[in-house]
């Protein structure tokens, strides 16, 4: 997980981990990542459990769909120092072989 400082983005980027970290006094930039992974997970959870109930069909469609779109998050943000998205093209050209 990187950050505005991690690209050099002098802090103009809205960073949540800076944010947190001013709000939270007393943390470490590793807490506050660990923070945020935190959230993430949980908020994983709640969507794969969503996912799994069959009660709520007419939420079905907007729930696979944010599922979906929460897979992407990892692939979107391994840019390397070219800017590209090597694992995400991969990926691409899987499907489409």
């Amino acid at each position: 997980m990187v950050n505005g400082q991690d690209e050099q983005q002098d802090g103009e980027d809205g960073s949540y981990i800076t944010c947190y970290m001013k709000d939270e006094q007393n943390v470490t930039a590793e807490q506050a990542r660990q923070h945020v992974v935190d959230m993430i997970l949980h908020e994983w959870r709640n969507l794969n459990q969503e996912c799994f109930r069959l009660n709520h069909f007419s939420a079905a469609c907007f729930k696979r769909s944010s599922l979906n779109l929460a897979r992407m998050v990892p692939l979107m943000y391994t840019y390397d120092e070219n800017q590209r998205l090597p694992l995400l093209e991969e990926c691409i050209r899987g499907t489409l072989c």
